[in-house]
């Protein structure tokens, strides 16, 4: 069966991530060295945005069968959740691009705060699920890995700077 262009887009995203983060940590490096640093900075963090967003968009995998009590509890662990996990955390990586170029403070703060509480709603909603007895958790490993930095990293960006610095 031929791959549709959606999957064989999806399929090279882990090695662009990788590759996007390596050039991060570069870009890091070098804002101590040179002025070239922050372009770096930026276009990587941008590319993780649109990667994370892309990773939204993967289709679902298939085989795994529910009874009909368990079916919606596993179809919005498996589908749902870590779509708005992925969406929120293109959201929170564009925030953080928005408040490094020093954008409008308005819009960055905004999008900051919506990566922030879509986060945290998809973790109280994993929360829930998870008591509930939900099975196929696993889906969701992934994005929690990009997801809970992001969290802290806008909380810090909305509420650390002014505890620290007024």
């Amino acid at each position: 069966m031929a791959q549709s262009l959606l999957q064989q887009i999806t399929s090279h995203l882990p090695r662009l991530e990788r590759l996007l983060l390596i050039v991060l940590v570069l870009g890091i490096a070098s804002t101590f060295v040179s002025s070239v640093g922050s372009l770096i900075v930026n276009v990587s963090i941008a590319g993780l945005a649109m990667t994370f967003f892309l990773y939204a968009c993967k289709p679902l995998e298939r085989g795994i069968t529910a009874s009909d009590e368990s079916a919606f509890r596993d179809a919005v662990a498996r589908g749902v959740v870590p779509r708005v996990l992925w969406i929120s955390c293109a959201v929170s990586a564009m925030g953080v691009l928005f408040f490094l170029l020093r954008m409008n403070r308005e819009s960055s703060e905004r999008m900051l705060l919506i990566g922030c509480v879509s986060i945290l709603a998809a973790l109280l909603a994993l929360g829930i699920l998870r008591i509930g007895g939900t099975r196929h958790l696993n889906a969701v490993e992934p994005v929690l890995l990009r997801a809970v930095p992001l969290l802290l990293i806008d909380c810090y960006l909305l509420f650390g700077q002014r505890l620290l610095f007024n």
